[in-house]
């Protein structure tokens, strides 16, 4: 804190890469929205280089380490943001819900969850003019949910609607959207 270091624990990125791994571990449907030629590359990776079950045990123990140090750090007052790994077969756009989650099983309460992904970033940059929360004169793209994150972090996942760049996409705007992105992940 004292030198104005942010970390970005990227927990959510780790998890999946020990799930991918993890042949025990059945496939999470929305690979549907991951290009096809993305899921293949890494399917032909896991061919050429296969991890044992005690590998993959170790894996899984190192991401649970992982959580455990976050919520260290959190409980030490080391300022966190959320972030994704895009790298690789990720379920780009789902994944931050799944780090809010994580972050919740790390210590952080739903709020500072929430925080780490909007208001610590614009801080963090020096951007809290601008960014980091609904007010006039800010730049902001909202998520509608149908249901309260401060009650259960999972909420964030009850998508009612989307304000893009000033564009109001309803949840049938969504679902077409979500449609056409699988359409174009199985072609590419």
């Amino acid at each position: 804190m004292r030198n104005g270091t942010w970390v970005d624990p990227t927990l959510s990125g780790y998890l999946e890469a020990a799930d991918l791994y993890d042949p025990t571990t059945p496939p999470d449907p929305l690979y549907r929205y991951v290009a096809s030629s993305e899921r293949k590359a890494f399917g032909d990776q896991l061919k050429v280089h296969p991890l044992s079950a005690d590998e993959v045990k170790v894996l899984h123990e190192h991401m649970n380490l992982l959580v455990d140090v976050t919520a260290r750090m959190h409980h030490a007052g080391v300022r966190l943001v959320a972030g994704t790994d895009a790298a690789g077969p990720r379920i780009v756009g789902f994944s931050l819900q799944r780090e809010l989650l994580v972050l919740v099983r790390a210590g952080l309460t739903p709020l500072e969850s929430l925080q780490a992904a909007t208001l610590n970033p614009a801080i963090a940059f020096g951007r809290i003019n601008d960014l980091g929360s609904v007010e006039p004169g800010k730049l902001a793209d909202l998520v509608l949910l149908d249901a309260n994150p401060l009650e259960k972090i999972e909420n964030t996942q009850k998508v009612s609607a989307v304000v893009a760049a000033g564009r109001l996409y309803d949840r049938a705007a969504i679902q077409r959207l979500m449609i056409l992105s699988a359409q174009l992940a199985a072609k590419n």
